[in-house]
């Protein structure tokens, strides 16, 4: 839902481009939340849908690849409808940003473990990249709910889910390589940022 300052996974440079998309975002899903506030429908119920979302892109990661792409494609749509709609309704909340970051998250990490479970990536560097991603959401959150500067971040689980969609239609992979990749450049974000949260406390 609503992501405050205090709650951003964001740097501050990068919090006039968020909000700018945000408000692009919600002016398109406007009719979508008109229709849902009156069928009664509240962000919490969407979020939890969305959590949801997480089985049957299991279930069918294996057998259907292309079934679990469109159930993935529904869960992005859903992670943006949800604040949208908060804010449509005007019952955005700190509370609600934070399930909101933490559905997303796991998310996430299901769909990593997931790929790892079904050989779709390299156990190893699936892992670090979960891991690592885990981590660098945490240590910018924990910063900016501290008033410190942090730096631009690439937060990179839109590449994985095109790079997967990349290798279902066509079979061209290059995930293993993207996962390296940005394993290594989360794990020195995250050294950079570690020392940074405790020079602060020093």
């Amino acid at each position: 839902m609503d992501h405050k300052i205090h709650l951003s996974t964001f740097s501050q440079i990068e919090d006039s481009t968020y909000e700018r998309f945000q408000l692009m975002r919600d002016r398109f899903f406007e009719p979508v939340c008109s229709f849902f506030t009156k069928a009664g429908i509240k962000p919490n119920h969407l979020t939890f849908l969305n959590l949801l979302m997480v089985i049957p892109f299991i279930y069918f990661l294996s057998g259907s690849p292309i079934v679990s792409f469109f159930v993935l494609l529904l869960s992005v749509i859903l992670d943006s409808l949800d604040g949208c709609l908060a804010r449509y309704q005007k019952i955005n909340s700190e509370k609600g940003a934070l399930l909101d970051i933490g559905v997303d998250h796991f998310i996430l990490f299901s769909v990593v473990l997931a790929f790892i479970f079904t050989k779709t990536i390299d156990g190893f560097w699936g892992a670090a990249y979960g891991l690592n991603y885990m981590l660098m959401i945490g240590l910018v959150m924990a910063m900016r709910s501290m008033k410190l500067h942090v730096f631009p971040i690439v937060r990179s689980k839109y590449y994985l889910y095109g790079l997967w969609a990349l290798f279902i239609f066509t079979g061209l992979s290059y995930l293993d390589l993207f996962l390296v990749f940005f394993s290594i450049y989360m794990f020195l974000t995250n050294l950079f940022l570690f020392y940074k949260l405790r020079c602060s406390l020093s």
